[in-house]
């Protein structure tokens, strides 16, 4: 499946019509959350926590299968990660306004956070 047609899946929620329950699509995040991407990401994370655990008791060869297993992984998460960007781009060609609309949000909230540390410094 296509890092687009896996995002575009996503957001349908599995009824095909794009919207969460019939009404309104499903949230960024939620879409994001349930990507095969930040599934990916998760596990990658998980594995370097269990390498970090398991150092202090492995043997020189041990340590040299960790490390090609890690670079695997890696490969596999730039990879990833290659193709979540390829779909973002494609979105916002398809979509240019929601992208639009999205960073405006993002940069108002971004705003009012700053916005709000700075009033209470003074």
């Amino acid at each position: 499946m296509s890092p687009k047609a896996s995002l575009e899946a996503a957001a349908s929620n599995g009824n095909g019509n794009g919207k969460a329950d019939g009404a309104h699509p499903r949230p960024l995040g939620a879409v994001i959350a349930d990507t095969p991407v930040m599934r990916e990401l998760q596990s990658f994370v998980a594995d370097i926590e269990d390498l970090v655990t398991a150092t202090t008791s492995m043997s020189a060869e041990d340590l040299a299968r960790a490390k090609a297993k890690l670079a695997s992984r890696m490969a596999s998460a730039q990879q990833s990660a290659k193709d979540a960007g390829t779909a973002v781009d494609q979105y916002t060609h398809t979509n240019p306004w929601k992208a639009v609309g999205m960073g405006a949000a993002a940069g108002t909230l971004i705003g009012l956070v700053f916005g709000a540390l700075l009033a209470r410094r003074a």
